[in-house]
C-alpha cells in the first residue's frame, strides 16, 4: 500500500481559505488528510498506547487541527503546512489527555506539605509545588509517569506494575525511574526550595 500523500501546497492553501469561509466539507477535507501524519507522528511519540488509547489519541487531535485551520495565516508566504503548524497544539491537547484519562499516573495536583493554618507555610507550599511542578514539566511523560507512580501517589506503583504497563523488563523501570530522579533533581532550584530539597533525595 503506497505511502498517504498530503495536498499540494495549492491545494491546502486554497481548502483553508474555503474552510476559513465557512465551507465544512473543505475544513473535513483538511481534517481527514492531516489524519495519516498526525497519527504517524502519534504513534511514534506515544508507542506504548494501545489500539484503543491510541484511537482516543487521534480523536484529541482533530479540535487542536481545526482551531489551527482557523487562525491559519493565509497572507504569510512561509507558513509551515497546516499538519506541521498544529503539532504544538496537538501535542498540548494529548498531554492533557494523558494527564486526566488515567491513561498515564501523571497528576497536576500535589499533596499539601504545610498546614493551611500558618500562612507563610502556605505560601511556601504553593511555591513548592509551582517549581515541583515546573520541573516535572521538563521530563519526558514516561518518566513523570514512572516517577509520580513511585515517588508520589497515594500507593506506590510496583516497579512489575509499571513494567507491565510499558510491555517492558524490570532493570527498564529501573533506569527510567533512576533517570527520572536524576533528571527532575538537576531542574530544581534548590536555592528556592528553602530546606525542601532534603526531603527528595
Amino acid at each position: 500500500m503506497d505511502a498517504p500523500r498530503y495536498f499540494t501546497p495549492e491545494k491546502e492553501r486554497s481548502l483553508i481559505r474555503a474552510a476559513q469561509s465557512g465551507d465544512q466539507a473543505a475544513r473535513d477535507e483538511l481534517v481527514l488528510g492531516a489524519l495519516p501524519f498526525i497519527g504517524a507522528a502519534l504513534r511514534r511519540r506515544y508507542p506504548t498506547a494501545d489500539e484503543q488509547d491510541f484511537e482516543d489519541l487521534v480523536q484529541e487531535a482533530i479540535p487542536p487541527v481545526i482551531k489551527c485551520i482557523d487562525r491559519y495565516d493565509l497572507a504569510h508566504p512561509t507558513q509551515a503546512r497546516l499538519y506541521v503548524f498544529a503539532a504544538g497544539d496537538i501535542h498540548k491537547a494529548v498531554c492533557e489527555f494523558y494527564r486526566h484519562a488515567s491513561v498515564l499516573s501523571y497528576c497536576d495536583v500535589l499533596p499539601e506539605v504545610a498546614s493551611p493554618q500558618d500562612p507563610a507555610e502556605d505560601l511556601d507550599s504553593v511555591q513548592i509545588a509551582r517549581i515541583t511542578l515546573e520541573a516535572l514539566s521538563t521530563l519526558e511523560l514516561k518518566e513523570q509517569d514512572v516517577l509520580i507512580s513511585r515517588l508520589g501517589g497515594n500507593r506506590e506503583v510496583t516497579r512489575r506494575e509499571l513494567a507491565a504497563r510499558y510491555r517492558c523488563a524490570l532493570h527498564v523501570i529501573r533506569h527510567d525511574e533512576k533517570k527520572a530522579i536524576a533528571r527532575f533533581l538537576a531542574a530544581l532550584p534548590l536555592d528556592r526550595m528553602h530546606g525542601f530539597a532534603g526531603s527528595v533525595n
